[in-house]
C-alpha cells in the first residue's frame, strides 16, 4: 500500500514538470533589479544615483536587520571584495537568481553580486546552436544604436573558471573582451569594456536576418523580435529539411540529449542558415586553464579620474556655508574613512573633475577646500561649495574626486600668517597674456578681482595651483610670487567676443564648456608663469591672494609712522608705553581694514 502511494505520489509530481513548457521559459524570469546571490540567500542590492557598485547595500541582512556596504558584506564573510572579480556580462539565463545558484552549487559558500546595466550598440540574438536541453539559446550580436538591458556578473577567480567550463570556452563559445564598448551599470557608473560569452556558430538566419529575443528588453532595437517557440519551429524546418527524424520541440529535446555527436550534427545542419557575427574586441580563450584571466580588475577598469575609493558624487552646499572666502568640502564620515580621508579633517584637500573639451583634448581641473565630516551628508556625496564647482566645472550629480593635499610645515605655517591678517584665496581662471605683457613676468587682474583680494595695480599677489604627486595619489601646491596689475577693459571685452567663434581654439568660452551659468575671473599669464606653475593648457584653475608682505608693508607702515609720532610726544618715561600702545593699536586696524576688503 505504501508502495503505490509513494508511486503514485511521484508519478504526480512528474506529470507537474512539463519539460516543453521549461524549455520555452528560457531565458527564464529576469529580477527587476540588482542583487547578491549565496548558497542560502538572494538580497536585494539598492544605490544613489552615480555610486559605486562597492558603495551598494546589502538589504534583508537576518543577523543584523540593517542594510550594509556591499564590500564591507563580503569582507565579513571572507569573499572576494568588488574590487578583486571579474565583470562579466550576461544577457541569457544567468540574469536569474536560481541559474547562478544552480552553476556554483559545487563550491560550496558563494556570493555573486549581479548589477542591472545597458550596454550600447549590441543586442541579444538567437544563434545557430542548440543546447543539450534542446534550447536555441542566445549570443550578442553588434548592433548600432541599440541599447540593451543586460545584468553584470561579478566573478572571482573559482567562478570565472566554473563560468568557462560551463560555457565549453573554445569549443561552443568565445570569451570576448568587447571594445570599445559602453556599458553603463544601474547606478550610471559607465565601464568602458564588455567581458561576455560569444557563441562561435554565428545568429541563426530567419528570413535573411538575425531576430532577437522577445524576453530580453531593449531599447532602439534594429533586429526584428521573435518568440522562441517561433524560433524552434524554424530550427525543426531546417532539421527535418537535412533529413533528421524530428516534428515536435519533444523530438527536438530528445535527440538533443542523445550525445555530443548527435548536437555536433544539429549545429551543423543549423550552421548552414547562420550569420557570421564580427564581433570587435579581444578573444581571451586561450590563457582560460594556465592562470587567472587577463583582464584589468574591475577598480582598475573604471572612467573615474584618480583610481581607487576617492570618487563621490556632487552636491550642493547651502548658500551659508560659504563664510568669508572658506572654500568647503563635506563628507560623511564612513565615506571619508574608507576613502583615507578621515585624518584631512580641518585640513585642505582637493577636488578634481574631469572632461573632454572635445575629442582626444581632455581638461583636468582641481581646486582646495577645508575637509568637514558631517553625518548628515548621505553615503556616497560630497557637498562641494559653490565657488569651488564653478571653478572646476562641476554639477549637482557629476562625479568628483576628492584627494589628501600634502604640505611641509613652513608652507602651512605661512598660510596661517596669511589668514590671520586677513589674506584670502579667489579662485581664477587661467588665460594667455596679451602681446606686450609676454616675458615681462607679471599678471593681470580685473578690476573687481583686485578689490575682492584687497590688492592695488601693482601690488605682489601669491598664485597657486595644485599639482598632483606620487602617481596621483594626492596633490601638493605650486606657489609663485608676481606682480600685479589691472587688466585693460578693452582686451577682456576683445577676447569675451572672439569666445565660440573662429579663435574657440585660442580664446574658448569655458562657461559654455563647463556648462556653468558664470565663470570664476579670469587671470592673465605668461608663459614663464604658466611654467612655474605646471599650467600646461589654458582654462586651469589658480587661487590668488595678496602677498602677506606687501599687505602688511602697505597698510602698517603709514599707522606705524602715526604711532611712533604720537610715542615721541609722550614724555621719556613714559614713551616706552605709548610706543606699545599706538603700535597694538595700528595692528587692529589693519587687520580690520585688510578683513573688510574680503568678500
Amino acid at each position: 500500500m505504501r508502495k503505490a502511494r509513494r508511486a503514485s505520489k511521484a508519478s504526480s509530481i512528474d506529470t507537474e514538470f512539463d519539460p516543453v513548457k521549461h524549455a520555452f521559459e528560457y531565458p527564464f524570469n529576469e529580477v527587476g533589479t540588482s542583487f547578491l546571490v549565496e548558497r542560502d540567500r538572494i538580497s536585494k542590492l539598492s544605490f544613489t544615483e552615480n555610486s559605486r557598485v562597492d558603495y551598494f547595500t546589502v538589504e534583508n541582512q537576518e543577523e543584523r536587520g540593517l542594510p550594509e556596504f556591499l564590500d564591507s558584506y563580503l569582507q565579513r564573510k571572507g569573499y572576494a571584495e568588488v574590487g578583486n572579480r571579474y565583470p562579466v556580462v550576461s544577457f541569457g539565463s544567468l540574469r536569474n537568481p536560481d541559474r547562478i545558484a544552480q552553476n556554483f552549487r559545487d563550491i560550496g559558500q558563494f556570493a555573486v553580486p549581479v548589477i542591472r546595466a545597458t550596454l550600447f550598440d549590441f543586442d541579444a540574438v538567437y544563434p545557430a546552436h542548440i543546447s543539450k536541453y534542446g534550447v536555441i539559446t542566445s549570443t550578442l550580436a553588434p548592433s548600432g544604436g541599440t541599447e540593451l538591458l543586460v545584468h553584470v556578473l561579478f566573478v572571482d577567480d573559482m567562478q570565472m573558471k566554473i563560468l568557462h567550463d560551463a560555457e565549453s570556452t573554445g569549443e561552443l563559445f568565445d570569451f570576448y573582451r568587447v571594445a570599445p564598448a559602453k556599458l553603463v551599470l544601474e547606478n550610471k557608473e559607465v565601464l568602458d569594456h564588455a567581458n561576455a560569452f560569444i557563441n562561435r556558430f554565428g545568429a541563426l538566419r530567419i528570413s535573411g536576418k538575425p531576430r532577437r529575443l522577445v524576453k530580453v528588453k531593449a531599447e532602439s532595437a534594429k533586429f526584428s523580435a521573435a518568440e522562441l517557440k517561433e524560433v524552434s519551429k524554424y530550427a525543426i524546418s531546417i532539421l527535418r529539411g537535412a533529413g533528421e527524424r524530428v516534428r515536435t520541440q519533444e523530438d527536438l529535446q530528445r535527440l538533443a540529449l542523445e550525445s555530443d555527436e548527435t548536437r555536433k550534427r544539429i549545429r551543423g545542419h543549423l550552421h548552414l542558415s547562420a550569420v557570421h557575427l564580427a564581433v570587435p574586441g579581444r578573444k581571451l580563450n586561450s590563457e582560460r586553464n594556465t592562470k587567472p584571466m587577463p583582464l584589468e580588475r574591475y577598480k582598475e577598469t573604471r572612467t573615474a579620474i584618480l583610481k581607487g575609493k576617492n570618487e563621490f558624487v556632487a552636491a550642493e552646499t547651502r548658500v551659508a556655508d560659504h563664510i568669508r572666502g572658506t572654500y568647503t568640502i563635506k563628507l560623511n564620515p564612513r565615506m571619508a574613512e574608507i576613502a583615507g580621508l578621515l585624518a584631512e579633517r580641518g585640513k585642505e584637500v582637493a577636488v578634481v573633475n574631469r572632461f573632454d573639451k572635445r575629442p582626444g583634448d581632455t581638461l583636468t581641473l582641481a581646486a582646495g577646500g577645508k575637509l568637514q565630516i558631517d553625518t548628515l551628508v548621505p553615503s556616497g556625496q560630497a557637498k562641494v561649495e559653490k565657488t569651488l564647482r564653478t571653478a572646476i566645472g562641476l554639477r549637482a550629480g557629476d562625479p568628483v574626486c576628492v584627494m589628501p593635499i600634502r604640505s611641509s610645515i613652513w608652507t602651512s605655517l605661512r598660510e596661517k600668517c596669511a589668514k590671520l591678517i586677513g589674506t584670502q584665496y579667489i579662485y581664477c581662471r587661467v588665460e594667455k597674456t596679451y602681446y606686450p605683457d609676454m616675458e615681462k613676468r607679471i599678471c593681470r587682474l580685473p578690476h573687481e578681482a583686485l578689490e575682492a583680494i584687497g590688492a592695488l595695480s601693482g601690488n605682489r599677489v601669491v598664485i597657486q595651483s595644485l599639482s598632483s604627486t606620487e602617481g596621483e595619489k594626492s596633490f601638493t601646491w605650486r606657489t609663485l610670487q608676481i606682480k600685479c596689475f589691472l587688466a585693460d577693459k578693452d582686451i577682456i571685452r576683445e577676447r569675451k567676443a572672439k569666445y565660440g567663434k573662429s579663435s574657440q581654439a585660442y580664446y574658448p568660452d569655458y562657461s559654455h564648456i563647463l556648462g556653468t551659468p558664470n565663470d570664476v575671473y579670469p587671470i592673465f599669464l605668461d608663459r614663464q608663469a604658466r611654467d612655474d606653475l605646471e599650467l600646461n593648457q589654458n582654462g586651469l584653475v589658480v587661487r590668488v591672494r595678496r602677498e602677506t608682505r606687501d599687505a602688511l608693508t602697505q597698510e602698517i607702515l603709514p599707522i606705524l609712522v602715526v604711532a611712533l609720532g604720537g610715542a615721541l610726544s609722550f614724555g621719556a618715561d613714559s614713551r616706552i608705553y605709548g610706543l606699545i600702545l599706538f603700535a597694538a593699536l595700528g595692528v587692529y586696524l589693519v587687520w580690520k581694514n585688510v578683513r573688510k576688503k574680503v568678500p
